[in-house]
């Protein structure tokens, strides 16, 4: 009888890459497994799975399978080499990979999907790569414990994202890997580096605090160093704040011009919209400005601007008239 062709068995075009196949298989293989799948062809299925997963990620098999119709090195059924074939007693055996070529990590990946990771026991035979570790028989090694860093990154890192170099120990060496730091990542957060410690396999868990502006400030109160929204207080001459002006502040992106109204009172807020902080997906916050009246020092004054004070307080009516006040 013909064999099916490999392709639709797996579901995957000719043109699939190697990690194609591969997520394919894994798919296939967890869900015919015949500890999972009680389907009475789910035993036949699953070596079809096999057989196809075999030849397809095996790039002679492959090329003769595309070419023949048929993987053995002959092009005939009838020299056909070894299959892979599912058993508890091989697919553990020393070397790392079967004679055959399949590679036991497919299914130690498998085994630990459908029995729910490691089984406590740490007994599986798929473990360490398809090696048997010494000590117990089948024991799991554990995990590395993951090392911990804290760095510092600017206020403009911050806010731009982008790479920073991290020195890493690797046993007696040590070696520097780059790690990418999102836009408007929060003071204190933590991001997990996977395997970055090469020689124990060890992740790496990074610290990042972001250092302070000169001037602008992220977030308010409790939520100081968090957030989108940026706060700036704009300190104004009597005159600015009386008469109103037009006044230059810094942003994330350069100076802009700011219109202060006539008669604004120190702790006037201004909002301005989308002139925060934006995150990787596009969000941004606003940028809330204070007014902070500056009153002169009188020490820096010369006769005549007293003079002229003391003019314009004598004609104003006084802020404290009327009602309580008296």
């Amino acid at each position: 009888m013909a064999k099916r062709d490999y392709y639709e068995i797996l579901g995957v075009s000719k043109s699939a890459t190697t990690d194609e196949i591969r997520r394919a298989y894994r798919a296939l293989a967890r869900k015919f497994h015949p500890d999972v799948n009680k389907e009475p062809d789910a035993a036949k299925k699953f070596s079809e799975i096999q057989d196809a997963y075999e030849v397809l990620s095996d790039d002679a098999k492959r090329a003769r399978f595309d070419r023949f119709g048929d993987a053995s090195d002959q092009g005939s059924p009838g020299n056909a080499g070894p299959r892979g074939t599912y058993s508890w007693s091989n697919v553990g055996a020393p070397g790392g990979f079967r004679a055959d070529g399949f590679d036991p990590d497919e299914l130690s990946s498998i085994f630990e999907a459908v029995m729910g990771g490691s089984g406590g026991g740490g007994d599986s035979p798929f473990g360490t790569r398809g090696r048997r570790p010494s000590g117990r028989a089948g024991a799991r090694r554990p995990p590395a414990e993951p090392v911990r860093h804290t760095i510092l990154i600017s206020f403009d890192r911050m806010a731009n994202g982008g790479t920073e170099s991290i020195a890493v120990s690797d046993g007696a060496a040590q070696r520097t890997i780059e790690v990418r730091i999102p836009k408007a990542i929060d003071s204190g957060t933590q991001l997990r580096i996977r395997n970055a410690v090469a020689s124990t396999g060890a992740d790496l868990i990074l610290t990042v605090n972001v250092g302070q502006h000169p001037i602008l400030v992220r977030g308010e109160g409790a939520q100081q160093g968090k957030g989108l929204d940026l706060f700036l207080t704009v300190p104004l001459t009597v005159a600015e704040a009386t008469l109103g002006a037009t006044v230059t502040v810094p942003g994330l992106k350069g100076r802009m011009d700011l219109a202060v109204r006539p008669r604004s009172d120190s702790g006037t807020r201004m909002r301005l919209r989308g002139q925060g902080l934006e995150d990787e997906s596009g969000r941004k916050g606003d940028l809330y400005v204070t007014l902070s009246i500056v009153v002169p020092d009188p020490s820096a004054c010369t006769p005549e601007q007293i003079a002229a004070l003391r003019t314009i307080s004598e004609s104003q009516v006084p802020p404290r008239s009327g009602g309580l006040w008296g």
